[in-house]
């Protein structure tokens, strides 16, 4: 009919979210009404080259873009919704500035998508530079985000090198905070093997130290990575562990974290705790 002709006309000419949005992609990603519009057009496009054509808009902006608490959003979604071939340069510009990228708070997230979505051969050399540095990301409050990432979603190889990595500094680890937030995710992640190595490297009879074990028994991360480390361990190689800590109980009493681990250890002794959890 003609009145359908002349719908079919009018749909042919009417503009496309991405066509609205054509030469002002970076500029409105940096908006938060505008980032919203991106992602939005980056949803609703209706080809891979109209997705390509505005995450394209981004080039060179990829470092800015990352470290923005608005465009950082429009990156993490074009790196979930355009060909993995179309953002290579992504790929590339953050590869360029990756520790900086890494430590941000917004960035990480950006190396978290990208870590998720790429296959081990696009994004294989930045894990392998993570992975290297990993004692000083471990200490970071946000690079420590990027490798507990790896361990959930990296290939079994890389999952194995951090993981290797991590055990044979676990000792070290323990005395920050932050690697202590590390520590936890490798205990809870992996085979029961794997948890298993890592509370013994942990709870070292043979290095560890009463005012080390009290020290972490005191503090926010530290007393849920020795709860976790004594679980796993079980009876009886918790044991020689468990009565250090008991011995230090008037100094665990004056915190709240200690408290808590004197708690923990009640409930070890009485067999509450389910070693397997």
């Amino acid at each position: 009919s003609a009145e359908a002709r002349r719908g079919e006309a009018k749909a042919t000419v009417m503009p496309t979210a991405g066509s609205s949005l054509e030469g002002r992609v970076w500029e409105s990603s940096r908006d938060p009404a505008g980032c919203r519009e991106v992602q939005a057009a980056l949803e609703s496009a209706g080809t891979d080259e109209e997705r390509d054509a505005l995450a394209a808009e981004l080039k060179g902006h990829v470092f800015e873009a990352s470290r923005c608490p608005h465009a950082n959003h429009v990156l993490q979604k074009c790196v979930l919704t355009i060909r993995r071939e179309s953002f290579q340069f992504i790929v590339d510009e953050v590869a360029a500035k990756l520790f900086a990228i890494a430590k941000s708070r917004f960035g990480c997230r950006v190396i978290q998508r990208l870590i998720e979505r790429c296959e081990s051969d696009e994004v294989g050399e930045i894990v392998s530079r993570l992975i290297a540095e990993f004692k000083d990301l471990s200490r970071h409050e946000y690079g420590n985000y990027v490798l507990q990432h790896i361990l959930e979603h990296g290939t079994p190889e890389q999952q194995r090198t951090l993981r290797s990595s991590i055990e044979e500094a676990a000792y070290d680890l323990c005395a920050h905070p932050q690697s202590c937030a590390l520590l936890c995710a490798t205990l809870s992640g992996g085979s029961a093997e794997d948890q298993l190595v890592l509370a013994m490297r942990i709870m070292a009879t043979e290095s560890v130290e009463l005012g080390h074990l009290a020290a972490m028994a005191c503090k926010r991360r530290g007393h849920v990575v020795l709860k976790r480390a004594l679980a796993v361990l079980g009876e009886p190689e918790s044991r020689p562990l468990v009565e250090m800590l008991e011995g230090t109980k008037s100094a665990l009493a004056v915190s709240k974290y200690g408290m808590s681990m004197l708690k923990f250890i009640e409930e070890l002794n009485s067999g509450v705790v389910d070693v397997q959890a």
